[in-house]
């Protein structure tokens, strides 16, 4: 059953902590004032949490957004729950495979919003107020090419914690971003400027992003320490971490040279986390051949 109780939310406690009242703005705008929005999700079997993405999405207090599914031919009932939900927002696109980045630049392509978000399956905003509070953001900022706000991260170990930094060249030679892709809004005109997504990464395209959109002068941006996204962080396995390594070291000597990438070599701490993983799976074919 649905909780009807008022009362603080975890939302509030986290925007106040971070020193802003969630949801009050100084200007209310009239809803055709708004920007068309396009909400890109890729999918691949993922009928255990593409429900909760939607059911959240379709409750948005937001005037006019689209949601574009983006499927790699999904076996299992991810499309049938889709479908179920009867709603004209929300459209499907099929692809013969899952190629994140090729699937999220198709959705670009067929967005018709101004701004555009992407989201993963199991991904949800916050509050059903969360577009009209970046489009707020957006508004009072003369449309800026992309705006973002903070993502409650969650990794299944500790505490969740709060993901906000600003989005500068000092943090991309960290091999670092603000926050997680799914608090960003692009404005679909940007795309045409520092071009889509490079579909050669498999983990770190959006750092490559980032890096193109910090290094192109007269770009604007805007954002907010307004928590708007819960995120779980997937567990990554020695192939994973190994891609995000090579990528990012890839990036950083791309854009900022090789001293900058030579520097990051040597902070990293993804080598040691490789080299534990590694060992680990040694010891458990170990124990897999006894």
């Amino acid at each position: 059953m649905e909780n009807t109780e008022k009362g603080p939310t975890m939302t509030d406690a986290f925007n106040s902590k971070l020193g802003e009242s969630p949801l009050k703005r100084e200007i209310e705008y009239h809803d055709y004032i708004y920007p068309k929005i396009s909400i890109v999700i890729p999918t691949l079997n993922n009928s255990q949490n593409i429900a909760v993405t939607l059911n959240r999405l379709l409750k948005e207090s937001y005037p006019d957004f689209e949601v574009i599914i983006i499927d790699a031919g999904s076996t299992d009932r991810t499309l049938e729950i889709i479908n179920s939900f009867f709603d004209s927002r929300v459209r499907i696109c099929s692809v013969t495979t899952y190629q994140l980045y090729e699937m999220l630049n198709k959705g670009i392509s067929l967005a018709t919003g101004e701004y555009i978000n992407f989201l993963a399956p199991g991904d949800f905003h916050l509050s059903p107020y969360t577009i009209k509070t970046i489009m707020d953001l957006v508004l009072e900022n003369n449309n800026p090419h992309l705006a973002y706000g903070a993502c409650l991260l969650r990794d299944g170990k500790s505490e969740p914690r709060i993901l906000y930094r600003e989005l500068s060249t000092s943090l991309l030679k960290k091999g670092l971003q603000p926050t997680s892709i799914q608090t960003f809004w692009f404005h679909k005109d940007l795309f045409s400027i520092i071009g889509k997504f490079r579909t050669h990464f498999k983990v770190r395209g959006e750092l490559d992003l980032f890096c193109r959109f910090a290094l192109s002068p007269g770009l604007q941006q805007a954002s907010t320490s307004h928590v708007i996204i819960d995120f779980d962080l997937k567990r990554l396995n020695l192939r994973d971490m190994t891609l995000h390594f090579k990528e990012t070291f890839q990036i950083v000597y791309r854009y900022f040279g090789f001293f900058t990438a030579f520097k990051w070599l040597f902070i990293q701490k993804d080598i040691g986390r490789m080299i534990k993983l590694w060992l680990y799976s040694i010891k458990m074919a170990f124990v897999r051949a006894r």
